[in-house]
């Protein structure tokens, strides 16, 4: 099965909470997941991490916390390293390490979360998955 690519389209960062990127059918391995950021955040403490909600199940974190998302420039990327509690890394001018190690999410949700409100500035969000079992697949939500 080959790898396939997904893509939500810019949004505003949630207000101190959760919002849901991607929706999950099956199993999928995701070999690599980012935020780019498309108009500038404002100078808003923010930071942020990324989860995967297992349909019934508790949220896992696919990283921990970032540094300060407040006053990220456009072309900033959020990514994480594939290690579960490193925190989410920023990179300017579209330039980046891509994820080290894949991570399997089932059936459910990934999404970002949030700890301030951010007013203005976008961020659209990419991930490269494969999928592990027939019928699965990563559909923006």
């Amino acid at each position: 099965i080959s790898q396939r690519a997904v893509k939500r389209v810019a949004a505003l960062l949630p207000a101190t909470g959760n919002l849901t990127i991607f929706n999950v059918v099956g199993a999928c391995r995701i070999t690599d997941i980012y935020g780019l950021v498309e108009v500038v955040l404002p100078a808003t403490t923010c930071l942020i991490k990324f989860t995967a909600v297992p349909t019934g199940l508790a949220a896992t974190d696919l990283c921990a916390n970032s540094a300060d998302l407040a006053s990220a420039a456009a072309e900033t990327v959020i990514s994480i390293t594939g290690t579960l509690a490193t925190p989410a890394v920023l990179s300017p001018n579209k330039t980046r390490i891509a994820q080290a190690t894949a991570l399997v999410v089932h059936t459910g949700i990934v999404r970002v979360t949030t700890t301030g409100s951010p007013a203005t500035g976008t961020v659209s969000w990419h991930c490269l998955y494969t999928p592990l079992t027939p019928g699965s697949y990563m559909i923006a939500a």
